[in-house]
């Protein structure tokens, strides 16, 4: 009983027994005197019954037909239950419902229930009468009168208290059955309410378990809605993110390892050679200019990876803001000026003129549409086009550059937004891309719950994405760039 399930079931069963217990306590020792009540109540009202039939029959035919009489007596018994005399004014039986029993008749009883009914007309009392019953008997009497409205005489119903006890004892015997049963019955359905109530947890706690051994895929089913089925979901939401957070750091230092491996092989290989006089000193500079490129492009590298780690951790949906992603476009269009320059590229810009807002990461779709361009520039053959394209459509916004140049093989197609994946062409042309910004151009957009690809074919590359479109109040866009609500 160390468990919750325990503790549950023992705190049920220990609060029906203390109720049990309470009415017990309330309720027995009231309840003789509840049932003798009832009892002289009911024996009172026959003894007044059987007084007035009397007191017509004597005060209309001024005697009693016994036959007759003697029937309607055992008849107002309760089914033998209780005992009726039938006294004169002195106190002497004249007759009685036990008609096989002859010995009352004749008899007389008690003076002093004789006096007492007499005088008040009725009696309650506790005895034998006098020697009549064996037993102590409970006894109520009512008078009886002639027709000119005199006593003549007085009707004692008795019933013996061990039939009042029997009673008691009965009802209690009852009461004891069903307490039982009752009792049986809500430790039942307590320990089913409580196994309910504790499974969940005791789920919870073995996904805890498998959870320090590794295992981080574990779940606990949701099976309420209540408190404890909001503790599960919450259980998951928990161990989701601490999924989440091992493959983030899985695939950081997998990255790391298969990134750094070869550039500070490089690095070494140099270092080693410059200092074992294995490079001769006049290439001295040349090695060493190797060795700042690298550094430079591992420092980079470490960037990158540190922002695609940031890009995963966070939900941009929920803590983001609104902005107009047109305006995201042209500062890019603007910092790629000179670079364009440079290769003499013509920029072909089709975007609409009104604002068209997005809610989510404005920087990171800034490095989005970053990322995209700088790849346009650096594969686009020089004096060629880049066609940049946004528009709305059905409910969201819909952006593709295109720029011309060498085909991406098809076979590379499906590999270009992988992390670290660089194709032929770019190898050749591009020595020092780190294969990442593709990557962080389709973390991004999923982040943003949108979708990203590419196109290549005939020197024609188009890469696109498509995001949701903010939907909330009306924006005009006024002369300036600036937009008010």
């Amino acid at each position: 009983m160390k468990g919750l399930m325990g503790k549950l079931f023992l705190c049920s069963a220990f609060m029906v027994v203390f109720s049990m217990v309470m009415l017990i306590g309330g309720i027995f020792p009231q309840l003789t005197d509840t049932v003798l009540l009832e009892k002289q109540q009911s024996m009172t009202h026959t003894a007044r019954q059987v007084g007035q039939i009397t007191s017509e029959l004597i005060s209309n035919y001024n005697y009693l037909q016994e036959r007759n009489y003697q029937f309607m007596l055992s008849g107002m018994t309760e089914g033998g239950r209780n005992h009726i005399l039938v006294c004169d004014a002195d106190g002497q039986i004249i007759m009685s419902s036990d008609e096989k029993n002859r010995a009352y008749k004749g008899a007389s009883v008690d003076k002093k229930v004789r006096d007492e009914v007499m005088a008040k007309g009725t009696v309650q009392t506790i005895g034998d009468l006098n020697g009549l019953y064996r037993g102590t008997n409970y006894t109520a009497g009512e008078t009886f009168r002639n027709a000119t409205g005199q006593v003549v005489g007085f009707v004692l119903v008795s019933s013996s208290v061990d039939y009042v006890t029997h009673m008691v004892s009965e009802i209690k015997g009852t009461f004891y059955l069903w307490m039982l049963l009752t009792l049986l019955i809500t430790a039942v359905v307590a320990y089913f309410v409580s196994r309910t109530l504790t499974r969940p947890l005791k789920r919870m706690s073995l996904a805890a378990r498998e959870f320090a051994q590794g295992k981080y895929t574990t779940r606990v089913p949701v099976t309420t809605q209540d408190e404890i089925g909001e503790l599960t979901v919450a259980f998951n939401n928990m161990a989701d993110s601490v999924e989440k957070s091992e493959e983030l750091r899985r695939g950081f230092l997998a990255n790391v390892s298969h990134e750094l491996r070869s550039p500070m092989t490089s690095i070494g290989g140099f270092v080693d050679g410059i200092l074992d006089g294995t490079i001769p000193q006049e290439n001295e500079k040349h090695y060493l200019g190797i060795i700042s490129s690298e550094v430079r492009r591992l420092s980079r590298l470490v960037s990158r990876m540190l922002d695609i780690t940031r890009l995963q951790a966070e939900d941009p949906t929920e803590s983001g803001t609104r902005f107009d992603l047109c305006e995201v476009v042209r500062r890019v269009i603007i910092a790629f000026g000179t670079r364009l320059e440079e290769k003499q590229l013509v920029l072909d810009v089709d975007i609409t003129e009104n604002a068209v807002f997005q809610f989510g990461n404005e920087d990171a779709m800034y490095q989005v549409v970053y990322n995209l361009m700088e790849n346009a520039v650096k594969f686009s053959e020089t004096e060629s086009v880049i066609e940049l394209h946004l528009a709305e459509r059905a409910r969201e916004i819909v952006f593709s550059i295109t720029n011309f140049g060498t085909t991406i093989p098809a076979e590379e197609l499906p590999y270009v937004f992988d992390r670290f994946h660089k194709t032929d062409r770019s190898r050749a042309n591009d020595k020092s891309g780190l294969g990442l910004g593709l990557y962080i151009v389709k973390t991004t957009i999923n982040q943003h719950k949108g979708d990203v690809g590419v196109t290549s074919e005939d020197g024609k590359t188009r890469f696109w994405f498509r995001v949701p479109q903010y939907r909330g109040k009306s924006v005009i866009k006024p002369q300036g760039g600036k937009t008010h609500e």
